[in-house]
């Protein structure tokens, strides 16, 4: 699961891309454009990622999927939702599901595209709380809060038992329990972006907060189908327009466009 966002040669990267769209283009030409309306669930709750904001869907894991559903030749209906009713929505075959990170388990149910968007999963401590951290192991010990649900890879699975996992939906509850001491530490999704939105939801300044310098991962989020007859050549048409979007720079003004994701 763990994977690295940077690459020391950017344009082998490009390169790259580059020859996936000229070999994949055609294909995609050729195949006609579905015009079919399909559902993209998400989280209600996942800010800046996924989140509804008086009743309208936001994020760059939305905007993004829906970017790319749409080059695919797809009209979009977006339906957020708590966490754990929407992976089973998408698992029943009733749509698209984004913000989505392989396991092994999931990639026996799902077929998923190549990454849409990474998400910088950090550690959070009150400023002057601050302690060594240079990986998973560090955290023994320790009290530490994180999203129901959710493991960050072996690294992760291995260190767990030996500190205090204390889990919730809400990133912004989350920072206040650290602020009131019952957490030494606290995971948060889309780095310093992530820590402002939940800090200032509960009423605390940001600034009250450090981020330690070493996140737990760059997790690549990727789009997903459950499986089904059509669903790889569905997914292969959208690798191709993710790759574009990826080449032209959408993907990245679209992050960019929630915040400091560092």
């Amino acid at each position: 699961m763990r994977a690295e966002r940077h690459s020391s040669a950017p344009g082998v990267i490009m390169s790259g891309l580059r020859r996936f769209l000229c070999l994949s283009l055609m294909a995609l030409l050729a195949g006609p454009a579905s015009g079919a309306t399909v559902t993209l669930f998400g989280s209600d709750d996942l800010a800046p990622k996924c989140w509804n904001e008086n009743g309208k869907p936001r994020g760059y894991a939305i905007d993004a999927a829906v970017e790319a559903l749409r080059r695919a030749g797809y009209e979009v209906d977006v339906k957020l939702e708590p966490w754990i009713r929407a992976v089973e929505d998408a698992k029943a075959g009733r749509g698209f599901i984004t913000h989505f990170s392989k396991t092994p388990e999931r990639a026996l149910l799902f077929d998923f595209s190549r990454p849409l968007v990474y998400d910088r999963i950090v550690v959070v401590v009150r400023k002057g709380h601050e302690f060594p951290f240079a990986a998973v192991k560090d955290l023994v010990g320790k009290r530490v809060g994180v999203l129901r649900g959710v493991a960050y890879g072996g690294d992760w699975s291995a260190a767990a038992p030996g500190f205090t996992l204390e889990e919730d939906t809400d990133a912004a509850a989350r920072i206040g329990k650290l602020m009131r001491g019952r957490l030494d530490a606290a995971v948060i999704s889309s780095g310093a972006a992530g820590l402002e939105i939940a800090a200032e939801r509960d009423g605390f300044d940001p600034a009250q907060f450090s981020i330690l310098p070493v996140p737990i991962l760059d997790d690549p989020n990727y789009l997903a189908l459950a499986k089904s007859a059509d669903s790889a050549a569905i997914i292969a048409r959208l690798d191709v327009v993710i790759a574009q979007m990826q080449l032209d720079g959408t993907v990245d003004r679209i992050m960019a466009g929630y915040g400091d994701q560092r």
